[in-house]
């Protein structure tokens, strides 16, 4: 597939990252409405910055997500500007989960490739410590 570019007044481009969270200690408590308002929040803070989100992936202990982003986010910002926010919502409104200073781990794969597949997310996930 042909990637399809976008321009600015000065750039064009065509920049996408595959980023997998974990929640922290790998908890499996991304179920239920605790997911659908996850998924609200991804989607609305990637509306906030003009970004893409082409593919969103939530299981119960990790979040995996392929956003179509602008130049000036690099992806450690698009991390930072999606983590913040949705952990804490999710803690504010989710008692199983607002003892935690967070709800993610610090850890997180970044991919630029044009694929990535699911045995590499599972590689990664593998190798994670059950840690906060």
């Amino acid at each position: 597939m042909k990637p399809v570019y976008k321009k600015t007044k000065n750039s064009l481009f065509h920049i996408s990252y595959h980023l997998v969270m974990v929640t922290r200690y790998r908890m499996k408590v991304l179920v239920d409405d605790l997911k659908r308002d996850l998924t609200d929040q991804i989607y609305e803070i990637c509306r906030s910055y003009d970004w893409e989100v082409l593919a969103l992936s939530i299981r119960p202990d990790h979040c995996y997500i392929h956003v179509k982003c602008t130049p000036e986010h690099s992806p450690v910002d698009v991390l930072a500007k999606i983590r913040r926010p949705t952990s804490a919502e999710i803690r504010k409104k989710y008692p199983r989960v607002a003892h935690l200073t967070s709800l993610w781990t610090r850890e997180f794969l970044v991919s630029t490739h044009p694929e990535i597949t699911e045995e590499e997310i599972e590689a990664f996930l593998r190798i994670q410590k059950k840690h906060g």
